[in-house]
């Protein structure tokens, strides 16, 4: 006889799962950003938290630490956090996205941080590959499990790739097919930085892809001139 989990254990497991874990030592919000500056620092010579990205730097330090003040900054302004959700980044070109995605990827691995998959724990520290060089790998092997099943993925610069690419004679929408295929589970975190906003990703890959992604990722601006002049 199949042996069924107590509701209240359900419950748990659902409200638990991708959530993000302090592995070696609870890590405090000014400790946290004092650590962001350094390896920031480090990083860029020059680097700074200014009027312009600081609420990004300290929101994203949020979700890391699992701090339930964290605050989005989307389209409708600004709305509570989810910590069940990736995030995506948005902004124009130059604002330093891929900088600070860098930088907490490093952040991650130095205080060990885990997140809950499922009913699996693993490291937080996601991979990460530009939206082309995506396209560039699949066009030379036509494989995409790599992304669709790798637990934590860090897309960059969404948007810039080709939409639609040729392999041993069909046509195939990369990106779209990876993240409708991430949107589709509930063990997975997905991190996302782009030049626009999530409201224009439906006219690049039509309606499923944004809604899954509004369902996977918290939206967050990061504003400012472009920081490469």
């Amino acid at each position: 006889m199949e042996r069924l989990i107590p509701i209240e254990a359900l419950r748990d497991l659902l409200n638990t799962r991708g959530m993000i874990q302090r592995a070696k030592q609870r890590i405090t919000f000014e400790e946290g950003m004092q650590a962001i500056r350094e390896i920031g620092a480090f990083l860029v010579p020059g680097f700074t938290i200014d009027k312009d990205n600081t609420f990004a730097y300290e929101n994203v330090l949020r979700w890391c630490i699992s701090d339930p003040a964290m605050i989005c900054y989307g389209e409708n302004g600004r709305t509570p956090g989810d910590l069940q959700k990736g995030i995506y980044i948005y902004g124009n070109v130059g604002t330093g996205k891929s900088l600070l995605l860098d930088i907490f990827r490093t952040f991650c691995r130095h205080y060990g941080i885990n997140a809950k998959y499922g009913d699996q724990v693993a490291p937080l520290a996601w991979t990460t590959y530009r939206s082309d060089d995506i396209c560039d790998l699949y066009s030379q092997d036509g494989d995409l499990l790599r992304w669709k099943e790798t637990k934590s993925l860090c897309i960059q610069d969404l948007g810039n790739e080709p939409q639609e690419l040729l392999y041993m004679g069909n046509r195939r929408r990369v990106l779209r097919s990876i993240l409708e295929a991430r949107g589709d589970t509930f063990d997975r975190v997905t991190l996302i930085s782009s030049n626009f906003p999530p409201s224009h990703l439906i006219e690049v890959y039509g309606p499923r892809v944004q809604s899954r992604i509004n369902q996977m990722c918290n939206p967050i601006y990061l504003g400012g001139n472009d920081r490469r002049k």
